[in-house]
This record gives C-alpha cells, sequence and structure tokens, in this order.
C-alpha cells in the first residue's frame, strides 16, 4: 500500500506536502497534483492543504543546506510541469535534508535517476526561457503600457 500526497498544483502546496512528508516520516510517499491524482483500491491517497509557514520552513531549509543553484534547480523544475516531476523533486529534497554537509555533493550525483532528471529538467527550462527571451521583447509606450514587440517572428515572415 502506498501513501499518495495530494496538493492544488502550487508550489506552495508541493513544499506543503514535502513537510507533511517529513513530520509524518513518509519516506516512500508519492507527491501528485490532486487532478492528476486517480484513486485505486491499493493506495491511501491524503489531501495536503497549502500552508505558508510550513511552506516557508522547507524552503528555509532548502537555502541553509543546498546552494542557491541547489534551490533554484528545485523552483525550475517544479516550473516544468512535466508528468511525475514531484516524485523527483522529493527524492532531491530528501536527498539535500539528509546529507546536509554533503548536500553540494549530492545534487551533482548524477548515477541517481532522480537527481539526473531533475539536472535535466533544469536544463530543458533553461533552454526554453531563453528562447522566450530571444523571441518577446517590450516596449514602454507614452500611455505608460508596454507593447508587445515579436521582432524575431516578423523577421521570419519577411
Amino acid at each position: 500500500m502506498k501513501t499518495i500526497l495530494t496538493y492544488d498544483a502550487t508550489f506552495e502546496g508541493f513544499l506543503s506536502c514535502v513537510f507533511f512528508a517529513f513530520e509524518y516520516k513518509l519516506r516512500g510517499a508519492r507527491i501528485r497534483k490532486s487532478s492528476y491524482a486517480s484513486e485505486n483500491f491499493f493506495d491511501e491517497i491524503i489531501f495536503v492543504p497549502s500552508e505558508e509557514n510550513k511552506a516557508n520552513r522547507v524552503w528555509k531549509g532548502l537555502a541553509k543546506y543546498s546552494s542557491t543553484e541547489g534551490k533554484s534547480a528545485v523552483f525550475k523544475a517544479f516550473l516544468s510541469e512535466l508528468p511525475d516531476i514531484e516524485d523527483s523533486l522529493f527524492h532531491y529534497i530528501n536527498q539535500i535534508f539528509v546529507k546536509r554537509n554533503k548536500a553540494s555533493q549530492c545534487i551533482k550525483n548524477y548515477s541517481d535517476p532522480h537527481i539526473l532528471k531533475i539536472a535535466q529538467t533544469v536544463k530543458k527550462v533553461g533552454r526554453e526561457k531563453h528562447r522566450m527571451d530571444a523571441f518577446v521583447r517590450f516596449k514602454l509606450t507614452k500611455e505608460d503600457l508596454y507593447l508587445l514587440l515579436l521582432h524575431q517572428i516578423l523577421m521570419c515572415f519577411r
């Protein structure tokens, strides 16, 4: 029987699930967005509400034991919205909190499939951000409104 923690698809909700899993020592728990979790006969599904103070405690703990690179990797990987990324993130965060002093070494351990998946996902998100930066530009008009300029796209149609 597996425990599946569900949340409201927010970053604070995800961090609240991580806090819940640590609080109740649910190391083998899986984390899913509530819209993706499907009930079955063998799994126990628990909805964890978003709690800002608990999410902040997890985030501050990440800042304490991890580098800014490790902390931003968690956020960037979460933004990817890949299916099942929460399990890899939970494993990644778990490694940071368990190793504490050696967290910088464990988050570069690419022989671990979860850590490798996070590293690859962060790279994909970075590439996507770069592509968006290359295409989208804004210009401030006299009316204090931002006008969206699509330089590169218009250049392709000439």
